[in-house]
């Protein structure tokens, strides 16, 4: 996949929403990867066939993909939440 990987390809899009709650403030995040959301910026008609095929394997995504992104997303915000809620209350504690 790295030749398709060295030009410029939109392969999704990430969202992080947060909002401010009771105890601080919650994020959420949305994907959309793959599928429709896949495509070339600006260098489709420069793409040789081999990056147009593994361009095609990107919008299918690979097997486990969403299994894979799931644990990920789970471990990072068991990440953040180790030191995200100290750090919190340290600037809350400074505006009061």
């Amino acid at each position: 996949m790295s030749a398709c990987l060295s030009a410029p390809i939109e392969w999704g899009y990430l969202v992080h929403h947060v909002r401010s709650v009771a105890d601080g403030v919650e994020m959420r995040v949305r994907l959309w990867l793959g599928g429709k959301h896949t495509a070339p910026r600006g260098v489709a008609d420069r793409l040789s066939a081999e990056q147009h095929q593994q361009l095609e394997v990107m919008r299918q995504g690979p097997p486990g993909g969403a299994h894979a992104m799931l644990v990920h997303c789970c471990q990072e915000m068991m990440h953040l939440a180790t030191f995200l809620p100290d750090l919190y209350r340290e600037y809350k504690t400074l505006e009061s």
